[in-house]
């Protein structure tokens, strides 16, 4: 029931930010249970607030997760979710500027590099997240890693 009233609020925030019409999400669960995608399984990721309006204060349980302390920052209010299990995401924002005086990065910080993940620099390469790129998940991390390993090891043979 928290998981479904949690949902609904979220969508609902949603569905108020739109300016079109068919943009806006509609009876979700419907459209879950009556699906015929060919996915076991189906994945829902919810936001609870974001890093300006609530903060995780505390995990709750021994071993095993039991709830996640928050707190609405607007308001000072803290309460407790019942949950068992969570996605930790470390945000969007790279860290790269650091690397900005041996190599490019974009507009948004990210370290320019092609799929084979070589920058415009010889010898240094870039991979996973710190990298321009359109998705950022870990099995394309996985890949970029394995992309980059060989580009280093080409590399090394001709110098």
């Amino acid at each position: 029931a928290v998981y479904h009233e949690l949902f609904d609020e979220a969508v609902a925030r949603y569905n108020a930010r739109q300016t079109r019409q068919d943009r806006c999400i509609g009876n979700y669960y419907e459209k879950i249970r009556s699906g015929k995608q060919e996915k076991p399984f189906h994945e829902l990721i919810l936001q609870i607030g974001s890093k300006d309006d609530c903060g995780a204060e505390t995990l709750e349980g021994g071993k095993s997760l039991t709830g996640i302390r928050i707190r609405h920052n607007d308001t000072g209010e803290a309460e407790t979710l019942a949950v068992t299990g969570m996605f930790v995401a470390v945000g969007q924002q790279p860290e790269n500027e650091a690397f900005a005086q041996w190599t490019a990065l974009d507009g948004n910080g990210y370290i320019i590099s092609d799929e084979r993940c070589l920058t415009d620099t010889p010898g240094i390469f870039a991979a996973g997240d710190c990298r321009t790129k359109a998705i950022r998940q870990v099995v394309t991390a996985a890949a970029d890693g394995a992309s980059a390993a060989l580009a280093a090891c080409r590399y090394l043979d001709r110098t």
